[in-house]
């Protein structure tokens, strides 16, 4: 990974440094073989970028590649599809049904789709048995359900009292909690603002489950054994105090009962990680541009440059993001 980084590196280095100066380049004056980049057997002429870019309207082409991050992109993806290419050639691939007939960039990207997805089906999963057991008892805690956890909550409204008072008010309350812990409930019933107080005292059975708003989770976080009291914190339209009432114990999935899902996730990440070793080592060979050339691709499809040489005509098709590869 590593590697590869360096060589997206190297490459934005190149179209941002020589980008200063692209005006000195003339655009139209290459010829449409001449390579603009390379890496290992696959090459990428300005007949291919040209061929390419009919995919997109005329009057988007030049915003396309006015940037060095979209010419990047570009290159890249099309030197990765030419060396998938490559190996579908040498595998037969291209003699597949949905091969046949396509020419330039179009057949271009079914190989290179139909490469990949032989890569992926003769990808060998190994037994994962072992390494699921492993991960169920080093992260016990992803197939713990935890407890619930009940609180008492004292709610001040601001619309009244304004928001500097509710916070004086919240303030004071917890004050008189912490200097008297027995007096929650008589102070649920003397400041706290929910309309189903007289009824609920402020309890929540679920804390967990409840949890309306990201600071009320936070405060639930905080709560480490019954008795423990919050901070003043925000709520929706004023300020909350929470108090632990009780926490249920937490209960381990048995390892049968995540065994599945487990494995199956093991697998997944297998596959995407053989997918993606494959494919950084296609990227990770020596990669050479022509840094004028590169450079030109800013202006070459600007309207004040005119059609490139060699470019066909077409009609405007979709508007599309540059790249084929499966990465």
């Amino acid at each position: 990974m590593r590697t590869v980084r360096s060589f997206l590196a190297a490459l934005g280095c190149v179209v941002a440094i020589v980008f200063a100066h692209a005006a000195t380049v003339p655009s139209l004056l290459y010829a449409p073989d001449t390579v603009v980049v390379s890496r290992g057997n696959a090459q990428i002429t300005f007949r291919d970028i040209d061929e390419y870019m009919q995919r997109v309207p005329p009057d988007k082409r030049a915003g396309v590649l006015d940037s060095p991050q979209r010419i990047q992109a570009l290159l890249l993806n099309m030197l990765l599809n030419e060396q998938l290419v490559a190996q579908a050639e040498k595998m037969g691939l291209d003699r597949d049904p949905s091969a046949r007939g396509k020419t330039g960039w179009e057949r271009v990207e079914v190989l290179s789709k139909l490469r990949m997805q032989r890569f992926m089906q003769d990808i060998k999963v190994p037994n994962l048995e072992e390494l699921a057991r492993e991960e169920y008892v080093g992260h016990r805690e992803k197939y713990t359900d935890h407890g619930a956890r009940q609180v008492q909550r004292i709610f001040i409204s601001a619309h009244t009292l304004g928001d500097k008072d509710a916070w004086k008010l919240a303030s004071s309350v917890r004050d008189q909690v912490v200097a008297d812990p027995t007096q929650f409930d008589a102070l649920v019933a003397k400041y706290s603002d929910e309309p189903d107080k007289a009824s609920s005292h402020g309890l929540i059975a679920d804390a967990q489950q409840h949890a309306p708003d990201r600071w009320f989770a936070e405060a639930l976080e905080s709560l480490k054994k019954p008795g423990d009291l919050s901070m003043v914190v925000p709520a929706e339209g004023g300020y909350q105090i929470l108090k632990l009432v009780a926490v249920a114990p937490d209960a381990v999935k048995p390892f049968p009962a995540v065994h599945d899902a487990l494995v199956k996730e093991l697998q997944q990440n297998y596959i995407e990680s053989t997918r993606r070793d494959f494919l950084d080592n296609l990227a990770s060979e020596k990669m050479d541009a022509d840094p004028a050339a590169v450079a030109s691709l800013r202006s070459r499809y600007s309207a004040a440059v005119g059609a490139p040489h060699g470019a066909p005509a077409a009609a405007a098709g979709p508007d599309v993001n540059p790249g084929n590869a499966q990465r």
